[in-house]
């Protein structure tokens, strides 16, 4: 898709919005040259100039080998400079918490993960995110001050420009949250927040098999059941900002309330916090299954990786409760 920059206008804002499109173009196609991207963009080779001298500067970008592709004067690509900066990522499930440190070209260098206990509070799994973040920085050997941005993934519903989470299922005393300003004031490098189902999507895009498509939607299944959906390349939010709520969509009003005060949620249907449960019932009514065999007796211990890997070696109780969950999700799907 054709990137078209932004001309006139607040300069502030112009220059900031064009460093941006200039980085993206040079991750997605570099190394490039300057002449392509005057191309794609439709600005002159003086701004262009301008905004690559400024992104040279930074360190953000340098300059490669001469683009041989061409004809004539043979121009000299750019590419991100991808070790001299860092980012952290940090995932917030309903279980545990993971972080990983990237290059700019999305390289994980480093990754580590911290179990969430279930009646944790607030303050107990913040302490724990931001241990986990000095400790993975630390193990992986980038000084923090080449860290330039942390970004979070959380379950929602949340307001990703405020960064406060506002009422997510499972964590109790978690209600209008400012994660986004805590991490913040900890760390003093610009914080991101979105919910983990637009992450997802986002990475798929940029790194996956969306790569290149600017129209579709990512559903995350696990504790809760989530949707990303990007329209024209861009994660859409809704006017409320709490769009893609996907789990929580009624589709049996006869079915037993959800968290959220709704009835008969897709996600008390074909999530995992549905298909365990479901499970465990057909084991006690008596119906033949290698799951206890697996957990060498141990059915508190059976988790849908379990089930998962029992529904692979053919298990007939596992394959009928993920056949279940299935049609649940594509109803709701449809």
């Amino acid at each position: 898709m054709e990137r078209i920059a932004i001309q006139g206008g607040n300069v502030t804002i112009l220059k900031r919005y064009n460093q941006f499109l200039m980085l993206s173009i040079i991750k997605e196609h570099g190394p490039i040259s300057r002449v392509a991207i005057a191309k794609q963009t439709g600005l002159t080779k003086s701004a262009i100039s301008k905004v690559v001298n400024n992104l040279i500067k930074l360190g953000l970008v340098e300059e490669g080998k001469k683009d041989d592709t061409s004809v004539g004067r043979k121009p000299i690509t750019l590419k991100l400079t991808i070790d001299n900066y860092f980012v952290v990522g940090v995932g917030i499930r309903r279980r545990e918490s993971s972080v990983g440190v990237a290059n700019l070209q999305g390289d994980i260098i480093r990754r580590e993960k911290a179990s969430l206990g279930k009646e944790d509070t607030q303050a107990v799994i913040l302490k724990k995110i931001i241990d986990l973040i000095y400790s993975t920085v630390k193990d992986s050997g980038v000084e923090m001050e080449k860290v330039i941005g942390v970004g979070i993934g959380s379950p929602g519903p949340l307001y990703a420009h405020s960064g406060v989470i506002l009422s997510p299922p499972n964590f109790p005393g978690w209600h209008n949250v400012p994660l986004k300003q805590l991490i913040w004031e900890e760390f003093d490098i610009p914080v991101f927040i979105d919910n983990d189902a637009n992450v997802a999507a986002l990475g798929e895009k940029w790194f996956g098999n969306a790569q290149g498509i600017d129209n579709f939607i990512y559903i995350t299944l696990d504790l809760g059941i989530g949707a990303g959906i990007v329209i024209n390349g861009e994660v859409y939010r809704g006017v409320d900002g709490v769009a893609g709520e996907f789990g929580h969509i009624s589709i049996s009003l006869n079915d037993e309330k959800c968290q959220c005060g709704n009835y008969g949620c897709l996600q008390n249907l074909a999530s995992s916090l549905a298909i365990v449960p479901r499970a465990k019932k057909l084991m006690s009514s008596g119906k033949e299954t290698i799951l206890s065999q697996m957990v060498e007796g141990s059915v508190e211990d059976i988790g849908i990786e379990v089930i998962i890997e029992a529904a692979r070696r053919k298990d007939e109780l596992a394959l009928e409760v993920l056949r279940e969950a299935s049609r649940y999700l594509g109803i709701g799907v449809a």
